[in-house]
């Protein structure tokens, strides 16, 4: 009577493995075939070891980067290429939440992020945190934020308290537009020391013109290469600017200060490697 009640639990043992692994195959965790509307999104979802997955990557992207995803668009999305993927997870932008019909219409998967909203570290932390629980990595991004809030400890441990140099970082050359201190950008300077000499005003990037920027004589010009150095210091007024007569006119990399990814606290890393080297 045991032996056939254990052969009876043996069996049903059996097949309701067999059932789960027919709605859940042994390896499948979290989305299989993602898409990604933002760099940003695409740098997070790598670093918690789930770049295999993407399938579709932002036009934005450097031509070299992830050779084997299709562009599927950017600020507009190409629908035609995210219905061909049939990814079953859509990364976009808050931005893109004007586009929700669209997605609805195609019956696309998206879930909307504010990448471009983020205001801090902090912020981008949560962004993270946020992309590691629908990507079923949450234990991946606890790691990285773990380790990334040490080191953001450091970094604000080592802000030179003596005074704050003054800065002003060009965002875009044509119009003029500087970074503002509601920006996130705006939110690294300050924390690494540095007095932004824009304004605060609810604009992130307000334009401004030469002339006004050449007034206010910051000790030190970052700019993201998009105009060279000997362009910069040949404007019309800025050869008396402090920076340009010290030398502190500063590329610094576009990639690490424009996105809300991992590479936030190596942005404020290297504001500070910066702030070392300003003679105010």
């Amino acid at each position: 009577m045991n032996s056939r009640k254990y052969f009876g639990s043996f069996v049903w043992g059996i097949v309701g493995f067999f059932l789960i692994s027919l709605c859940c195959p042994l390896g499948a965790m979290g989305p299989q075939r993602v898409a990604s509307l933002l760099p940003s999104h695409s740098e997070i979802v790598v670093v918690l070891d789930a770049g295999d997955s993407l399938v579709g990557v932002s036009d934005a992207e450097r031509a070299d980067a992830f050779p084997s995803a299709l562009r599927v668009g950017g600020l507009v999305p190409r629908w035609e290429v995210l219905v061909a993927l049939t990814p079953d997870l859509i990364l976009a932008d808050s931005a893109h939440e004007k586009f929700q019909s669209d997605f609805e219409r195609f019956h696309l998967p998206v879930r909307f992020f504010p990448a471009t909203h983020v205001k801090s570290i902090e912020d981008v932390f949560d962004l993270i945190e946020s992309l590691g629980n629908v990507l079923d990595r949450k234990s991946e991004a606890e790691v990285l934020l773990a380790r990334l809030r040490s080191e953001l400890a450091s970094l604000d441990a080592g802000v030179p308290r003596d005074s704050r140099p003054r800065v002003f970082f060009e965002i875009w050359p044509r119009p003029l537009q500087g970074v503002g201190p509601v920006s996130l950008q705006g939110h690294l300077l300050s924390r690494a020391g540095f007095e932004n000499i824009v304004p605060e005003t609810r604009n992130e990037m307000p334009l401004l013109s030469s002339e006004w920027v050449a007034g206010a004589r910051p000790d030190v010009i970052l700019h993201t290469g998009i105009t060279s150095r000997e362009q910069i210091v040949a404007r019309a007024g800025w050869k008396q600017i402090p920076a340009v007569q010290r030398g502190q006119v500063i590329a610094v990399n576009q990639d690490l200060f424009s996105r809300a990814g991992p590479g936030i606290v190596d942005a404020l890393a290297e504001l500070h490697r910066i702030r070392l080297d300003v003679k105010p």
